[in-house]
């Protein structure tokens, strides 16, 4: 959901950020359904684009204009958005190496 095809920036979906009434950070954005949202929160959209030395609620954009500088990992995003065994064997190997060292 972060990743576009075939071009992994230009044809991602668009995801808009919203400061909630509590304070908190979302990005949202409708799943093709009129009444149902999805959301995700910056550490999820810092896959795709780089947050790094932002502010929480930062102007830019998941889209151009004013887009959010490109991240570094969006290439391997889009490996696992095409190969989801691709994601579960990394995922696996790091769970297991978090669970027998207590940490990554």
């Amino acid at each position: 959901m972060l990743a576009g095809s075939p071009d992994l920036v230009t044809n991602s979906p668009n995801w808009n950020q919203v400061q909630l009434s509590n304070g908190e950070i979302q990005w949202i954005r409708n799943d093709g359904s009129p009444s149902r949202q999805i959301f995700m929160l910056n550490v999820d959209v810092a896959l795709a684009r780089d947050l790094q030395g932002l502010p929480s609620l930062p102007k830019c954009k998941f889209h151009s204009p004013n887009r959010c500088p490109v991240a570094a990992t969006l290439a391997k995003a889009g490996v696992y958005r095409n190969n989801n065994l691709a994601w579960l064997t990394d995922f696996k190997k790091v769970l297991v190496r978090m669970l027998d060292k207590g940490r990554v």
